[in-house]
This record gives C-alpha cells, sequence and structure tokens, in this order.
C-alpha cells in the first residue's frame, strides 16, 4: 500500500468512529460494535496512530465529540 492509500484508510476509520458517535448521540441504538465505551476508548488510544503525519489532534477531535453529546443530552 502506498503512502496516499494508508492515509485514505486511516481517515476513513476515524470519519466512521465520528459518523457511530454522532449516530449515538440522536438516540441510535447501542450494539457489540457500536457503543459510547468502546468509541472512548479508540479517541483516547488509537485514534492518535491514526493521525500520525497530519495537521489533526485525537484529543481535539474526542472533545468536541463530547461537546456534541452533551448537547445532545440537554
Amino acid at each position: 500500500m502506498d503512502n496516499s492509500a494508508v492515509k485514505s484508510l486511516a481517515t476513513a476509520v476515524i470519519l466512521q468512529a465520528v459518523r457511530d458517535w454522532r449516530y449515538l448521540c440522536k438516540g441510535g441504538k447501542e450494539t457489540g460494535g457500536c457503543n459510547f465505551e468502546e468509541l472512548e476508548q479508540f479517541f483516547e488510544s488509537e485514534c492518535e496512530n491514526y493521525l500520525t503525519g497530519t495537521n489533526m489532534a485525537a484529543e481535539r477531535i474526542h472533545k468536541a465529540l463530547k461537546r456534541e453529546k452533551r448537547k445532545a443530552h440537554m
């Protein structure tokens, strides 16, 4: 795999995690493959690996998603 393919795959993984988070914030049903516990773990420990070589930070993405979750549950 060339570097651009790796970056595309890494971006797709992160975007799917963000989509899953937002789905759950909108009241979507948690499943074994889509739940806040696993997504929290991903953003806290695995996400940064996918962002290597980009100008994005896992912590910043995670903080923004947590704000969305708080707003959704108000």
